[in-house]
């Protein structure tokens, strides 16, 4: 005569068994999927980022070329609209930089955000000649200066940033990054 609970036993224990590999797989890919979710949105912050400070590092640079050459500033309002825009957009992306950034970058941003901040403030009085707290060409000259190094250094920063996390090899250009 066999033993009725020694015939349920093993069915029952292999079940358990196979509930229990179900379950630990299913955590071990549900992390796996998180991990993959989050890399992804850091990668794209990083892209998104570092293409706005570039458009705006290079349109800043060309308004500035244009006022140095005597284009009236009315030929280059379509080119100040634009680097309003992406002004507005580097700083709601540069919000998100205590999520994704590393430390250098994350201080690199916030010092960049101050400079455009601290830049834009006189603006709104530039160029009243009879306003004694009115920006002058020189000051503004110097806060653009300020604010493209500045913005020529976050792009280097996310740039070699979003290499090392692809695994990409680094560059020659950020090795001085290394040295800060």
């Amino acid at each position: 005569m066999t033993d009725p609970t020694g015939s349920l036993i093993t069915p029952v224990m292999s079940a358990l068994g196979a509930l229990i590999a179900a379950w630990v797989g299913t955590q071990l890919g549900l992390r796996k999927f998180r991990q993959e979710r989050a890399f992804d949105a850091r990668l794209e912050w990083h892209r998104n980022l570092a293409e706005t400070a570039k458009a705006l590092w290079n349109r800043t640079r060309a308004f500035a070329a244009f006022r140095r050459g005597g284009t009236p500033t009315e030929a280059a309002l379509p080119l100040v609209s634009e680097l309003g825009n992406l002004a507005f957009k580097f700083q709601e992306l540069a919000e998100l930089a205590s999520l994704y950034a590393t430390k250098r970058t994350h201080v690199a941003i916030r010092d960049v955000l101050a400079q455009m901040q601290g830049a834009a403030k006189p603006f709104a009085k530039y160029p009243d000649p009879d306003d004694p707290t009115a920006v002058t060409q020189r000051q503004s000259e110097e806060m653009y200066r300020n604010t493209t190094s500045g913005m020529e250094r976050v792009y280097d920063l996310l740039a070699r940033d979003l290499r090392e996390m692809l695994g990409l090899e680094r560059l020659d250009e950020h090795r001085s990054l290394d040295n800060e």
